[in-house]
């Protein structure tokens, strides 16, 4: 009678786990889950995270991620069906596994917008993520970084809560690990930190980042090169003593060279950042144009297209505005035949606006500088764009 009664359990355990990887399975493709959602499986699923089976908890955590990935409305109705603190309970389970699933399906609750984001970060939730950090293994540290990074990222005040909660002298140590996903996820949330606010961009810099942040500037992984460019231009953005910081920490040369790398969108980061800088005052330009920047955004302009090249123009607008010696540099460097190219050649009127705002930051300071221009033909050029805009409005 005994084996029976095993049997019956044996029989129950396979079913559970049949049933839980082929949902599995069946997630991988988006209309499925359509089907699936319109059934009781959020109910189904969620005595199932606490399973006494490992591989039933991880398939049925696994599968709330795919769900709640799909769309916010999905990932509303999984909170409001009162599983999330059977995830969070789930963050200190013996298993590391079934914690790195736990934390991507919060992952995938909270990344969808702010109420969302609010909600998975309510309770321990943030504690139990920021205890993870101190853990040895780098996949585990690297998912936790993630799910914090999703219920920061559109967030101040959960921003704030992490960084009072002591998240960045971690980080930083995260940083000088060797395996670059634990590296690009721990500079990734450093950036979406810094954007918040000036106090949190201090802070990241009081905590000895920016070294840590510029030696990566040369790093041979894309996605570090791109989110690097991304943290030091949110952390200049805020003020020119944060942008002085960042200059007196060698950021040149190593950042203009990005404008040449192979990737796109490390190049406009590159551009991005540099534009960040250059807002500030008249003395970081000085730097900025002696560093000889100017030669690299006009050939960054030449070659781009469309809204690659944006942020480099506004540079050179920046640069120009403070003085009639930075503008006449940028006119030596023959930047004004790039934006007259730019003019003639680009369809979409953002960057024709933006080109003209620069053209008028380069010609205001003097007649000499407005001769410069007038010599390229601009004047006639600029009117002829002002009459099609009269003649296609309203």
């Amino acid at each position: 009678m005994s084996k029976v009664i095993q049997q019956i359990f044996e029989e129950y355990n396979r079913s559970r786990i049949q049933f839980t990887q082929n949902v599995c399975d069946y997630c991988l493709k988006s209309h499925n889950i359509e089907i699936l959602i319109n059934t009781d499986i959020i109910i189904l699923l969620r005595p199932l995270i606490l399973d006494k089976v490992p591989i039933v908890q991880q398939n049925a955590t696994l599968i709330l991620g795919k769900l709640a990935s799909h769309s916010e409305e999905i990932a509303l109705t999984i909170l409001e069906n009162d599983i999330l603190p059977h995830l969070i309970y789930c963050l200190k389970h013996e298993n590391k596994n079934y914690r790195k699933n736990s934390a991507y399906t919060l992952q995938c609750l909270a990344r969808h917008n702010e109420k969302l984001a609010k909600m998975v970060g309510e309770d321990n939730c943030i504690d139990y993520l920021i205890d993870g950090l101190y853990e040895y293994d780098i996949k585990l540290k690297e998912s936790y970084i993630n799910t914090l990074c999703a219920i920061i990222k559109n967030d101040e005040e959960l921003s704030n809560i992490v960084v009072n909660k002591g998240i960045i002298p971690l980080l930083i140590l995260c940083l000088q690990e060797k395996d670059n996903n634990l590296i690009k996820s721990s500079i990734n949330i450093l950036s979406e930190l810094s954007k918040h606010s000036i106090d949190i961009a201090k802070n990241i810099v009081d905590n000895n980042c920016l070294s840590n942040l510029i030696k990566f500037l040369d790093n041979n992984d894309i996605y570090i090169k791109r989110y690097t460019c991304n943290c030091i231009s949110n952390i200049a953005k805020h003020k020119d003593e944060l942008t002085e910081l960042i200059i007196e920490n060698d950021v040149f040369p190593k950042i203009l060279y990005l404008l040449k790398d192979n990737d796109d969108i490390v190049k406009k980061n590159c551009a991005n950042c540099l534009k960040e800088m250059s807002k500030h005052n008249e003395d970081i330009c000085k730097i900025i144009t002696r560093a000889g920047t100017i030669p690299f955004l006009c050939d960054f302009i030449d070659i781009s297209k469309d809204h690659m090249k944006l942020p480099a123009i506004l540079c050179i607008g920046f640069i120009s505005s403070f003085s009639e010696t930075l503008s006449l540099n940028i006119i030596f460097a023959n930047t004004i035949g790039v934006l007259k190219k730019c003019l003639l050649q680009e369809s979409q009127d953002y960057i024709k606006s933006a080109t003209v705002w620069t053209l008028g930051n380069i010609g205001k300071h003097s007649t000499e500088h407005a001769k410069k221009i007038a010599d390229e033909n601009l004047l006639i050029i600029l009117k002829k764009i002002s009459e099609i805009l009269n003649h296609n409005s309203p």
